[in-house]
């Protein structure tokens, strides 16, 4: 990571093909952080899943008979899948607060302000 800037692409390293002893001992080396998203496409869904490593996430593309695609660690800041579906929808409500499980208490009121931030820097771009 050393050298590693922002406004870098995010490194990818595939994980997929390993044999099952060496995944879960990579697993259990990686466990889960705090965040995640599952992003549900017309053809296949993308989970994504923060390591307990900060900037370290588990990104699995599954189809739609949940049949593996893709599985790699990307690091990063943020996922390049949650960064590309942003810049399609910066306008949009990303999220139903109703649809959200109890349990999300603070992801609501953070997206708001991210939105809200991205306007306001893509509004000072244009000056």
């Amino acid at each position: 990571m050393l050298g590693f800037k922002v406004e870098n692409p995010n490194l990818s390293f595939v994980v997929q093909g390993m044999n099952d002893d060496n995944l879960a001992y990579f697993n259990t080396l990686l466990g889960e952080g705090e965040v995640s998203a599952i992003i549900n496409q017309k053809e296949q869904t993308i989970n994504i899943q923060e390591s307990i490593f900060t900037g370290f996430w588990r990104i699995t593309i599954v189809d739609n008979e949940n049949n593996l695609i893709s599985d790699c660690i990307e690091v990063g800041d943020i996922p390049e899948a949650i960064v590309a579906l942003n810049q399609k929808k910066s306008n949009k409500i990303l999220f139903d607060s109703a649809l959200l499980p109890e349990s999300v208490i603070n992801a609501p009121a953070i997206l708001t302000e991210l939105k809200d931030k991205r306007q306001e820097y893509e509004a000072s771009k244009k000056l």
